[in-house]
């Protein structure tokens, strides 16, 4: 969960759509790596993506409704 956090806050902070989208891209790899792993680092992956859900810029809404699609 700390480990994470720093991803989080960067999401929040920025208002440079490709680093949210890099944000992103690492959410993604962390999740099909070591998403079994995570443990407590789900919640904060989880609010990075529903931010991303609530911007006002589709590519990044797109990119985390296709983030949270490869969950299934």
């Amino acid at each position: 969960k700390e480990f994470l956090r720093p991803f989080g806050t960067i999401f929040q902070r920025v208002e440079n759509n490709d680093i949210k989208e890099l944000v992103l891209t690492c959410c993604s790899y962390i999740i099909s790596h070591v998403g079994d792993k995570l443990k407590s680092g789900w919640k904060t992956i989880l609010d990075i993506l529903g931010l991303g859900a609530e911007s006002d810029k589709k590519n990044i809404i797109h990119y985390s409704f296709s983030v949270i699609f490869t969950l299934r």
